[in-house]
C-alpha cells in the first residue's frame, strides 16, 4: 500500500516471523462498558473490532507525511467496498508520525455501524508483550497497555475513500518521547500489539469498542526505504 520495505502478514504457531505484522485477540483489549462507567469504572472484553487490519509498514522521510492515504495508490479492490449504513468509508489509516520515521496501519471495514473519530477523543492502548524481559525503567513499563487520548497532536482527514488519523509524536511531552526513543532502539526484539478506539463517555456510546488492533512483531524500522510518493 505503501512505498519503503513492506512487513508482511506473517506468524505461525511455532516461530514470530521478523519484521512482520499480523492480527491479535481483540478481548485481550478491556473497554468500558456502561451502566454509569463513571461510577462503576466497568470493563469488559471488546467487541470484535469495526475494521479488520490489512497492511502496515515503515518509511522514512526527512519531513512529515500528513494526509498519507492521499499520497499513495490504496488497491481498487478496497475502494470497491460501499460505504457502510452510517456512511462511514472502507478504509481506516492510522498514521504514526516518529521524527523522520512514520508508521501507517491500514484497516479494512468489517461491519462497521458507529464509530467517529471525534477530536480529542481517540484513544491509543499500545502492549509491549512479555515487556518484563527487557528490563525497561518503571516509567515506561507502568503504562504498558494503558490507554492514552490523543489531543492535541492528532489530526483527522476523511473522504469517500478512507478516514485517517495523524499522530504526531514530535508534539509528544518529553517522557513519553524518551520512552519510545528507549523502546525503538529494542523494537527488533519485541512483539507490538496495538488497539484503536473512540473513547466512550455516556451510556448510549456503550459498550466502548474498538476501531482495529494488530500486532507488529519484531520490527526493523531502521531498515525502511526512503519515503517516495507512488503518485
Amino acid at each position: 500500500m505503501v512505498s519503503g520495505i513492506p512487513m508482511f502478514e506473517g506468524i505461525t504457531d511455532d516461530m514470530i516471523i521478523p519484521h512482520s505484522w499480523s492480527s491479535c485477540d481483540h478481548e485481550s483489549f478491556h473497554l468500558r462498558i456502561g451502566p454509569n462507567y463513571k461510577r462503576n469504572k466497568a470493563k469488559a472484553p471488546s467487541p470484535y473490532p469495526f475494521y479488520e487490519p490489512a497492511g502496515y509498514d515503515f518509511v522514512k522521510c526527512n519531513r512529515r507525511v500528513d494526509n498519507i492515504g492521499s499520497k499513495v495508490k490504496i488497491p481498487d479492490d478496497w475502494l470497491d467496498i460501499p460505504p457502510n449504513a452510517m456512511g462511514l468509508p472502507p478504509i481506516f489509516i492510522v498514521n504514526v508520525q516518529k521524527y523522520c520515521n512514520e508508521a501507517p496501519i491500514a484497516f479494512q471495514k468489517h461491519g462497521l455501524s458507529h464509530a467517529n473519530p471525534w477530536p480529542g477523543r481517540f484513544k491509543v492502548s499500545v502492549r509491549v508483550e512479555n515487556i518484563e524481559k527487557y528490563g525497561l525503567p518503571s516509567f515506561i513499563t507502568q503504562y504498558n497497555a494503558k490507554p492514552v487520548l490523543i489531543r492535541s497532536t492528532g489530526f483527522v482527514h476523511r473522504t469517500d475513500q478512507y478516514i485517517e488519523m495523524d499522530v504526531n509524536v514530535h508534539k509528544f511531552h518529553s517522557l513519553p518521547k524518551k520512552a519510545l526513543q528507549i523502546m525503538f532502539n529494542r523494537f527488533e526484539t519485541m512483539v507490538i500489539t496495538m488497539g484503536f478506539c473512540i473513547e466512550s463517555r455516556e451510556d448510549d456510546e456503550m459498550p466502548e469498542t474498538l476501531i482495529g488492533c494488530a500486532s507488529i512483531n519484531k520490527p526493523n524500522p531502521m531498515g525502511a526505504a526512503p519515503w517516495v510518493s507512488p503518485k
